[in-house]
């Protein structure tokens, strides 16, 4: 005889209002204990709201914040537009 484990339900997934049965402890870091590097990073307009045309050290003010000592720009670019990204930054 097969019986279901589950019996089939009719419940739009609108009504479905899952509960946790578990729980665990959380621990909130406030500081990293070393530093990190952020080793995977897009600081361009695309994906992080555009920290190329914010002031540098506002940027640097964020990082120390969270612990963080360096970031590699992961946004990349070829061509002209690279060099003048690069300039850009260079001149803040």
């Amino acid at each position: 005889m097969n019986v279901p484990i589950f019996a089939p339900i009719d419940l739009p997934l609108r009504e479905f209002i899952p509960r946790p049965k578990i729980s665990v402890h959380e621990t909130h870091i406030q500081k990293p204990r070393f530093p990190v590097v952020y080793a995977h990073n897009h600081p361009g307009d695309t994906f992080s709201g555009g920290w190329y045309w914010e002031p540098v050290p506002e940027l640097l003010e964020v990082m120390d914040a969270a612990g963080v000592r360096l970031l590699v720009d992961q946004d990349g670019g070829w061509g002209e537009a690279i060099l003048a990204a690069i300039k850009f930054k260079s001149l803040r």
